[in-house]
C-alpha cells in the first residue's frame, strides 16, 4: 500500500512539474506588436432575420406574423419546403429538430439547402439515428445581412 501510495505522489509531482514548464515557456512566447487590422464596410449592413417552427405534417406552428413566412409543406417522408416573404437564397440557415410544444424532440440529423427553383425557399430533409428519413417537426432560422 505504501508503494502505491509513494508511485502516486511521485506521479502528482511530475505532472505538476510539466505544467509549470509549459506555463513558464508560454508566457515566454513573444507577443506580437503588430495591429490587427480592422475590417470596415463603406455601406452600413442591416441584419435580417427569418424564423419557422414547423410541425412534422408540414404544418407552420409559429412564424408567419414576425418570421416571415409565406407557406411550408411536406414533399415526402422527411422531406419539407419551407417559403418566405423574400430572397432567403444569399443567407445562412440554422435547423434543428424540435418540438413545438413542450417535450425533447426524438434524436436524429437535419439539413438545409436552397430550395431549387425558388429564391425564397429553404428545402428542409429530417433523418432518424440510423440515417432513414423520416417526418420531424422542425425549428429553422434564416440570417441575412443586407447591404443598404
Amino acid at each position: 500500500m505504501q508503494k502505491l501510495i509513494l508511485a502516486s505522489t511521485f506521479a502528482a509531482v511530475i505532472a505538476i512539474n510539466a505544467a509549470s514548464s509549459f506555463a513558464q515557456s508560454v508566457q515566454k512566447q513573444p507577443r506580437s506588436n503588430t495591429p490587427v487590422p480592422k475590417t470596415t464596410l463603406s455601406t452600413p449592413v442591416s441584419a435580417d432575420e427569418r424564423f419557422a417552427m414547423i410541425l412534422k405534417n408540414g404544418a407552420i406552428a409559429h412564424g408567419t406574423q414576425n418570421g416571415g413566412v409565406v407557406s411550408a409543406k411536406r414533399l415526402a417522408v422527411g422531406q419539407y419546403e419551407v417559403i418566405f416573404n423574400r430572397n432567403v437564397a444569399p443567407c445562412a440557415f440554422n435547423a434543428t429538430l424540435g418540438n413545438v410544444n413542450a417535450g425533447v424532440a426524438n434524436p436524429g440529423f437535419i439539413t438545409v439547402a436552397d430550395r431549387f427553383g425558388n429564391q425564397n425557399g429553404v428545402f428542409v430533409d429530417t433523418r432518424d439515428m440510423k440515417g432513414v428519413r423520416v417526418d420531424s417537426s422542425f425549428h429553422l432560422s434564416v440570417h441575412c445581412n443586407f447591404i443598404k
